[in-house]
């Protein structure tokens, strides 16, 4: 049985569009990001301004940003679009980005142009300081609704916050860029209802799993093995 080349694919990236004024005329486009695969490893994101053509709505313009960047943020000011990324630096392979960089494109007379681009740093634990951070998902599984969601705070050389039920501290170590150690977990010990603690159950083994971390369609999502088991925990600013 002969199998067929594999079929390029374009999705569009969950939650990382922007409306403005990006021509400077009346009405609003979008800003998306889009991701192209072939198969492969590899994963291509492009930049697409999309807007009203006869009342139809079409892409008017694309722009490559890179082959497998991963996505900090993402933000219009006034008519320039603003991308935070972490990207390959010199002699990184395209695998295991740690270069930050920020790629400033704009809207001009029907094309997307690239403006400037500039390195701003290494991938560092220390861009998670300064607040906390929500958990979106456990395991690429969204939290049930009725639940509140659990929260981590990164501070020098600790991790704390809120399980579910009941709060947690522990060491972190960042022994790489974009891999960490955490340390054994110590939680307080109230009892909550069954589905809370299911979810501080869930999240608490996650999170003691977690080898690495990075940046995933503007979150961060910190993972890892449980045995033959990947785990996730998926965080936003809270």
């Amino acid at each position: 049985m002969r199998r067929g080349a594999a079929r390029p694919r374009l999705v569009l990236l969950e939650g990382l569009v922007r409306f403005g004024e990006l021509d400077g005329e009346k009405g609003q486009e979008a800003a998306v990001l889009l991701a192209e695969s072939s198969g492969g490893s590899g994963e291509r994101i492009h930049l697409a301004v999309v807007g009203r053509w006869r009342d139809e709505v079409v892409s008017l313009s694309t722009f490559p940003v890179g082959d497998r960047p991963k996505i900090r943020s993402f933000a219009l000011a006034g008519r320039e679009i603003v991308l935070e990324v972490v990207e390959a630096g010199p002699g990184e392979p395209m695998c295991c980005p740690t270069q930050l960089a920020t790629k400033v494109y704009a809207f001009v007379e029907g094309v997307l142009r690239p403006l400037r681009s500039e390195v701003t740093g290494k991938l560092s634990l220390a861009l998670l300081a300064g607040g906390e951070w929500e958990v979106a998902a456990i395991d690429g599984e969204p939290l049930p609704a009725d639940v509140r969601p659990p929260t981590v705070l990164f501070e020098s050389g600790r991790i704390a916050g809120f399980a579910g039920c009941n709060r947690f501290t522990g060491t972190i170590e960042e022994t790489a860029p974009g891999e960490l150690a955490i340390g054994p977990l110590a939680l307080t010990r109230m009892a909550c209802p069954g589905p809370v603690m299911e979810v501080e159950s869930r999240f608490a083994a996650s999170l003691a799993a977690a080898t690495r971390w990075g940046y995933v369609a503007g979150r961060v999502v910190l993972s890892g093995m449980a045995g033959e088991t990947p785990r996730a925990v998926t965080l936003v600013r809270d």
